[in-house]
């Protein structure tokens, strides 16, 4: 023990690492390689990722863009058919499904079929009108109905139906157009006192077809129902004359709401008295412009039959429809306004699927709208001066009918629903009592 504690303890240094033998340094040079190529690596994809991002919101631009672009129109080269020269003065255009056949209603009680590209005629039908009595005004259901009236100056009015068979013959498409008469070719008597008709509207439904005309100020409303014995089959009709309160103001035109609820009667320089056809009773008279100098110059119905659009003198445009007031009683209420030009409005025509429309002014400027979305996708020159036009089911195609010519138009508007204010802001949509955040698919008759 005591050797051991006297001895001498020795320890030997430890021994340095060399770092710089081959191995290491191999090791070094691929620890530096691996980090050179992990920094390309995630440098590489950093970028990738950014580049895909900016793709992908370049693509997401190129497919929203167009939803915000207006509507085009493609005018082709102007027709002068000879059938033109003793057809009469035109009260209304329409053209069928396929944009092959059109129809052209004159103040000769004649319709008259035409094909549309070429405009050959293809069918002339003189609708039954009583000898010594002429048409004196025309008027038709809702958009997309294809039920029509014509006003007589005997007091009478005719109902007919345009229909369009497709066949095949040969293998070959044909397209044969028809009047159809589904209220009898006898017309229906509206004015007793034999005045002439200068207005009349209608509207059906599964079991009753109101029909309604005016002289004046006066108006004449008549319901027809039939109903079908589920026992025997035999068909019972009945007409009933709705008497309602009497107008000062002569009458500019007449439309029924499709639940055949509301009359709504545009009469004066500016005004519409609003009737119940349920109650017999009005409703209120209602003052459309605040502009002592405009009048309003032309009216149509929307699709569904709730709105009414009117354009008045000074090429202005508004939407009205009934809407609850705080008081829970139903009102006419202007919804929203369009600008146009500084023009007369002549005509307006509602799309049969959509909630757009499409107008003419005595210049011959065509315009195109969207109710809800609240845009101007189109204002064009088309034709010089005041002129007639017809839209198509899909509203892909128009025909101006102004000077003796026929003027065939294309319509590119794929996506006229969307705005900034549609999607972003409080929208009063129909049958809402004021406008709210609320996204609705407008759907023909809603």
């Amino acid at each position: 023990m005591n050797d051991l504690a006297n001895s001498t303890m020795t320890t030997n240094p430890p021994k340095r690492i060399d770092f710089n033998t081959p191995e290491l340094q191999r090791k070094r040079r691929i620890r530096a390689l691996k980090d050179r190529l992990t920094r390309w690596y995630v440098l590489v994809g950093g970028l990738a990722v950014l580049g895909a991002i900016t793709l992908i919101f370049f693509f997401l631009a190129y497919v929203v863009a167009p939803l915000f672009q207006g509507a085009s129109l493609t005018s082709k080269d102007a027709i002068t058919p000879a059938w033109m020269q003793d057809a009469g003065k035109p009260l209304m255009i329409s053209l069928e499904e396929q944009n092959q056949v059109a129809m052209r209603v004159s103040d000769k009680g004649q319709a008259l079929f035409f094909d549309i590209d070429s405009g050959v005629e293809l069918k002339r039908v003189d609708l039954p009108i009583p000898a010594g009595a002429s048409v004196t005004s025309i008027g038709d259901d809702q958009p997309g109905h294809p039920l029509v009236a014509v006003g007589l100056s005997n007091g009478q009015a005719m109902v007919f139906r345009h229909t369009y068979k497709v066949s095949y013959p040969d293998g070959k498409k044909t397209i044969s157009p028809a009047i159809e008469y589904p209220y009898g070719e006898s017309p229906i008597t509206l004015n007793e006192a034999g005045g002439a008709l200068e207005h009349v509207s209608l509207n059906a439904n599964d079991s009753t077809l109101m029909l309604v005309g005016s002289t004046g100020s006066q108006l004449n409303v008549l319901s027809l129902t039939s109903e079908e014995n589920m026992m025997t089959g035999e068909i019972t009709s009945e007409q009933k004359r709705i008497d309602l309160p009497q107008m000062t103001e002569p009458v500019k035109n007449i439309f029924v709401d499709p639940r055949q609820q509301w009359l709504y009667v545009i009469n004066g320089r500016a005004q519409a008295d609003v009737f119940s056809l349920r109650d017999k009773s009005l409703n209120g008279r209602y003052k459309l412009l605040e502009n002592g100098e405009a009048e309003i110059t032309a009216s149509t119905q929307l699709v569904g039959g709730i709105s009414l659009i009117l354009g008045d003198s000074k090429g202005g445009l508004a939407q009205w429809f009934m809407a609850r007031d705080p008081d829970g009683e139903q009102r006419l209420k202007q919804i929203r306004t369009f600008q146009m030009g500084t023009t007369p409005i002549v005509e307006i025509t509602a799309e049969e699927r959509r909630k757009g429309f499409v107008a003419l002014d005595a210049s011959g400027k065509l315009g195109v709208f969207h109710s809800t979305a609240h845009r101007t996708l189109l204002v064009d020159q088309v034709v010089e001066g005041q002129g007639l036009f017809g839209l198509s089911p899909r509203a892909n195609r128009v025909i101006v009918e102004a000077g003796g010519k026929l003027q065939p138009l294309l319509l590119d508007n794929p996506h006229p629903e969307v705005s900034w204010s549609a999607l972003w802001s409080k929208v009063w949509y129909e049958n809402y009592d004021e406008p709210k955040y609320v996204w609705q698919s407008t759907a023909a008759p809603s």
